[in-house]
């Protein structure tokens, strides 16, 4: 079927595509953007503490210059990558979450503890652990696929998995990043394909399906290749598992 060539197509050897110049353009103004606002906001602290308007300008132009640079070279990495270590990305960012709360190793500039201090720089693991669940959960979806309608075999142990992450992070406690893995979590689950009983949204089966008029908001019809409802759902799951499809 449609879906099954899509994902084989998937599956070739990539070709290299030329970069997303939509998205990087985005992304350098947004950083511009950024820029000029910690300039504006910080000269007034800034002059009385180090007697320059942009101290806190200059060194946060080397960190967004270091970290377009970071993004370019990730951008290079064949996805597949991160398909094949999705789990020990998992484990690894389990343990350092877990680490980041023993008080002799993690700090607390505010009142979350969850940061790391090297040197003068600080690392907050919880913003790697975003991108690593959504390797994680692309890679079980696309390795389970078929299986994302079953709660105990294809729903429970990924969801058990995010659900530890997210408790590690709140334990911080960090409730704002929290919420924001938990949406993440959620939307994975439903670009998967996954029943929205599964999700919390309603779903109704006791009417005429065929007719407009009488279908409930949040109803799923059954998979048809021109409705754009199915089609939106549909390419949102061929992405999810495409991230982990093997060469």
């Amino acid at each position: 079927n449609e879906e099954a060539a899509v994902i084989e197509l998937m599956k070739q050897k990539p070709l290299k595509k030329p970069t997303d110049r939509l998205l990087a353009t985005v992304t350098v103004a947004l950083t511009i953007v950024g820029l000029a606002m910690l300039s504006s906001a910080s000269a007034v602290v800034s002059y009385e503490r180090f007697g320059t308007n942009n101290y806190y300008f200059f060194r946060q132009l080397i960190f967004a210059a270091a970290g377009l640079a970071l993004m370019y070279m990730v951008s290079r990495i064949d996805y597949h990558f991160w398909r094949r270590w999705s789990r020990p990305f998992l484990l690894l960012i389990l343990v350092v979450l877990a680490l980041v709360l023993v008080p002799s190793l993690g700090v607390a500039p505010g009142a979350a503890r969850s940061w790391f201090q090297v040197g003068s720089f600080f690392v907050q693991p919880s913003e790697f652990a975003k991108l690593v669940l959504i390797f994680y959960l692309a890679s079980w979806f696309e390795r389970k696929k078929g299986a994302e309608n079953n709660f105990w075999f294809g729903v429970l142990p990924p969801l058990l998995m995010a659900g530890l992450v997210i408790a590690l992070v709140a334990m911080q406690p960090d409730i704002g990043t929290a919420v924001i893995l938990a949406t993440v979590v959620f939307l994975l689950f439903f670009a998967a394909d996954v029943k929205y009983a599964y999700l919390g949204l309603p779903q109704r089966a006791d009417f005429d399906v065929s007719r407009p008029d009488q279908r409930p908001s949040g109803h799923r019809l059954p998979y048809q290749p021109g409705a754009p409802g199915n089609r939106f759902r549909r390419d949102m799951g061929l992405r999810v598992r495409g991230v982990a499809a093997e060469v």
